[in-house]
């Protein structure tokens, strides 16, 4: 959490002046009329900074024991079957070994509890504890209320591995319980209902069965067929896993029987038994401990939030003296028993910044915000489980510097006939993310008594729960010290010797080259990894890839290193993300920091039709753009294009066509190159917001990319194949009208862990001590004496025509040290692949040694002398007179590694669930 002190931004006011300020805010408050849930009146000039991330909320009300009541629903079953739990008819259930056995004849089925229980948005993982034998199959199925339990709405999962008891723990994933899903009359539910969405949208599973069966069987609905040596095979691409990492199976019926090699397998009776001894319905919203906060997904938004249950048996009727006023006569609405406050106290200035979302049955929640002194006039936000975040940014000058509480009181609305829902708002505005909310309090003492009910019944224990989460609140004031906004663009899989800026002779970049000849080039920089997680990775955190160890889809960086959007948010920057690969978002661990962290689900990214992502990406970032317009933001933009799949609009094709001697159909790279042109289009709308914003001249522009992209150049294509300078040169250009020089071009060796602390240096900020780059900001902004002059050396290297002689400069104060070696790191493979292996780079003083690493040993592969070859065609490996060279890179090489996995911090990556999966071997990550 970020805590400046008032004095640091400077608005501290005598007493006198504060009382005499109350008083005036206070008469003018009586005649305040409009919406106060809006964009807060910003101060003439001034740049707004965070000053503090969250509230400490608490629980207040008569009957709140001050803790959430729990989501997760634990069934014990060391008694016997738990209340609400049926066996079939045919099974034999008793008590044994600490839960319950059960026997039967080839099924048998445990049902689940009431309907109503089971909650897709707020359940995320059915747990069972069971003593399994290897030869039983367990299966969970499930239905919606009027409907038969079916073998197409069913999951397998692997048995875990026993403890000391020989209990498994089998876990299934609630949100992949999908299919059947029906919209009102029985028809099929319309394409772009919450259910098609990669989130956790509530699907109608009404009530759930634990079947057990022999191993290898398949229900054919009356009869089941046998054959111990055939598996059970997926047949829904959308929720098939493979069976290595215990993955989701679904069983079609109309497959039929088993068929063996002398026909169809005959009918034969096949005894059933296994222990249970618990059944758990877990949610990840409840917090391990009072304080704790989530990281919560909604939509594909990602935000830091505490989760509070609305609803419970416990539910009382809503007091008229807090009922919104300019809620329609036609609204109806049950109070729940949460009522949270926190204390507050802002600066004369301040805003605060505010999101909610909900989860829950079809739950909408109505949340009035107001203050315990009545100075600031109530708010009242309107968000839907479907709609994702709601926004809200309050004005806090009403308070006048003074503390107070904030207060959050929450409502559900049912319709007029009591079957819940929402009808449409008369006079209702949109909020910031889209969700619907109403005006504030206009004042006054209307009555309002015949618009909602005067009691309510209490709700039933078991039904779904409603669930508000309470995003952490920003609250911003008049930055102290002005600084850039940062914009890191990255556009993966680019090779800087495919733009123009960087001497490609066909117009793949114009915009970028306007960038360029207005700010600074890095003449090569060099890639961390040739593939995308350990590559951003290094470029976010600093850290070469041994040492954050985050090197396949199984790891994931520590949360205890701290990320470029950790350091800009402790400075006082809103942080925000628009990532559309997986590798670069949360689960790599790379959303920390970030106040929002826009996953690929968020821009419909998860299904890869076409990676040409920028395009998805230029409305809401705009958009966002647009709604910070006086605010220190930080931006961090992942674009898929040009990866693979390669398909440009002939649009962006054509230029390149035009421009090639190749005839007839495109190849690879030329389609590669359309996507280029296309991602650059994009890139000049970004600058059209930027302008849009007024922030254009204010903006520290850093444009990248995470590694490059093969042509069969070395006799290999795409990427993570070789650590050659196709899949390792990116580029780096850096525009900052305010704060660098235009037309200057560096030399290095520069590499990704040197862009965030340059970033930071450049707005004035010092990087973390565990960071292990340079901060090059006055290399590149050149200051001191020092200079530039042309350099025939670099004209192999750099852009201008020809004949031209670019100005490179080499030297310079912070400028990096020519000898400075640079580590490149990969592995080929997955960590699942027996021939899975990794390899290492080394670059130094012009040289370059590729090499495979073998039980910590480092193995000479390729030797190459950069200065001379830069296509890497002369292999000097084998080469005597260059054996000391060799040698000494190997050295190097073993001792960074060496250091960097001593000092690792990686963690276990949460595990794939089907969809990312899919998402990955489409992307090639996963074959």
């Amino acid at each position: 959490m970020v805590r400046l002190s008032r004095a640091r931004y400077g608005r501290v006011m005598p007493r006198s002046a504060r009382v005499l300020r109350r008083l005036a805010v206070a008469l003018a408050s009586v005649f305040l009329v409009g919406a106060a849930c809006g964009p807060a009146e910003p101060v003439a000039g001034a740049r707004y900074a965070v000053v503090a991330r969250g509230l400490a909320w608490e629980r207040v009300g008569a009957e709140d024991d001050g803790s959430i009541a729990p989501l997760t629903r634990h069934d014990d079953f060391a008694d016997g079957l738990p209340a609400g739990w049926t066996a079939s008819v045919s099974a034999e259930v008793d008590a044994a070994d600490g839960g319950v056995r059960v026997r039967g004849v080839d099924e048998v089925a445990l049902r689940g509890p009431a309907p109503g229980v089971v909650e897709v948005s707020v359940h995320h993982r059915l747990v069972v504890r069971a003593k399994l034998h290897d030869d039983v199959e367990l299966r969970v199925r499930w239905r919606r209320a009027g409907e038969d339990f079916s073998d197409e709405r069913s999951l397998v999962r692997a048995h875990g591995p026993r403890d000391a008891d020989g209990f498994s723990l089998v876990e299934f994933p609630v949100r992949a319980m999908r299919g059947g899903a029906r919209a009102a009359g029985g028809a099929p539910a319309a394409r772009g209902a919450p259910f098609d969405k990669a989130r956790d949208a509530a699907e109608g599973v009404d009530e759930f069965e634990l079947v057990l069966r022999p191993a290898g069987t398949r229900g054919t609905g009356d009869a089941l067929a046998r054959d111990g040596a055939l598996a059970a095979t997926g047949t829904d691409a959308g929720v098939a896993d493979d069976a290595a990492t215990g993955g989701a199976v679904h069983i079609d019926p109309a497959d039929g029987p088993v068929v063996g090699p002398d026909g169809p397998a005959p009918h034969l009776p096949v005894p059933v038994e296994a222990v249970v001894a618990s059944v758990t319905l877990a949610s990840d919203f409840d917090p391990p401990d009072a304080s704790a906060t989530l990281r919560v997904d909604r939509d594909g938004l990602l935000r830091t939030a505490r989760a509070h249950r609305v609803d419970d048996a416990s539910r009382t009727p809503v007091s008229s003296s807090t009922t919104p006023r300019t809620w329609p006569a036609d609204r109806h609405h049950e109070r729940g028993p949460v009522r949270l406050e926190a204390p507050l106290d802002p600066g004369p200035h301040d805003r605060l910044r505010l999101a909610f979302a909900a989860a829950g049955r079809d739950a909408t929640l109505l949340v009035t915000v107001s203050d315990t002194s009545g100075r600031l006039p109530h708010a009242h936000v309107e968000v839907d489980a479907r709609e994702g975040w709601g926004a809200c940014t309050l004005d806090l000058a009403p308070l006048g510097g003074e503390p107070t509480r904030l207060v959050l009181e929450v409502v559900r609305p049912v319709a007029a006939d009591g079957e819940g829902g929402v009808g449409s708002t008369a006079g209702s505005a949109r909020g910031e993310s889209g969700t619907r909310r109403t005006a504030a309090d206009e004042g006054g003492d209307a009555t309002h008594g015949a618009a909602f009910r005067d009691t309510l019944e209490p709700v039933a224990a078991d039904a779904a729960p409603a669930v508000l989460l309470v995003a952490d609140a920003l609250r911003l004031a008049p930055a102290a010290t002005p600084r850039p906004d940062v914009v890191l663009y990255l556009v993966d899989t680019l090779r800087a010797d495919r733009l123009g800026v960087y001497g490609h002779d066909r117009p793949t970049d114009p915009h970028l080259a306007e960038i360029a000849d207005a700010g600074v080039v890095v003449e090569r920089l060099t890639a961390a990894s040739n593939w995308t997680r350990p590559a951003t990775t290094s470029l976010l955190t600093s850290l070469d890839p041994p040492r954050h160890g985050n090197l396949t889809h199984l790891d994931r960086v520590s949360d205890g290193v701290t990320t470029l959007a950790e350091a800009l948010a402790d400075a006082g920057y809103v942080t925000t993300s628009f990532v559309t690969n997986y590798n670069a978002g949360a689960w790599s661990g790379l959303d920390q920091g970030f106040d929002e962290a826009r996953e690929p689900t968020a821009h419909g990214a998860s299904a890869v039709a076409t990676t040409l992502t920028s395009a998805v990406l230029a409305d809401p970032l705009a958009a966002f753009l647009a709604e910070h317009a006086d605010e220190q933001v930080f931006v961090y933009v992942h674009s898929m294009d040009p990866h693979q799949p390669y398909r440009p609009p002939m649009d962006d094709l054509y230029p390149i066509m035009r421009n090639s001697p190749e005839i007839g159909r495109p190849t690879d790279a030329l389609n590669y190159e359309g996507e280029i042109h296309h991602n650059d289009r994009m890139l000049a709308r970004l600058d059209e917001a930027l302008a849009a914003s007024g922030r254009a001249d204010d903006t520290l522009l850093a444009v990248t990319s995470d590694h490059g992209e093969a042509f069969g150049e070395h006799g290999v294509f795409a990427h993570r194949s070789s650590l050659h300078e196709e899949q390792i040169r990116v580029p780096w250009v850096l525009r900052w009208p305010a704060g660098l020089p235009a037309g200057r071009r560096v030399a290095g060796p520069i590499t990704h862990v040197d862009v965030a602390p340059t970033l930071l240096g450049l707005a004035g900020l010092r990087a973390p001590d565990d960071w292990r780059g340079l901060d090059l900001a006055a290399f590149l902004r050149g200051d001191g004496p020092g200079g530039a002059a042309p350099d025939d050396s670099a004209a192999s290297d750099v852009v201008g025509g020809p004949g031209a002689r670019p100005l490179v400069v080499r030297s310079g104060p912070g400028a990096p040290d020519p000898d400075r070696p640079l580590l490149v790191h990969t592995t080929h493979g997955t960590a699942e692949d027996e021939d899975a292996h990794e390899e290492v780079a080394v670059l130094r003083g012009g040289w370059k040694l590729v090499a495979g690493v073998l039980d910590g040993d480092v193995v000479p592969r390729h030797l190459y002398r950069l200065t001379d070859d830069p296509g890497e065609r002369a292999d000097l490996v084998g080469d005597p007179a260059h054996a000391a060279v060799r040698a000494a890179l190997a050295r190097w090489a073993e001792d960074a590694l060496r250091e960097g996995r001593a000092a690792s911090r990686s963690e276990a990556a949460e595990a794939m669930d089907p969809e990312r999966r899919r998402w990955m071997e489409e992307m090639g990550y996963l074959r």
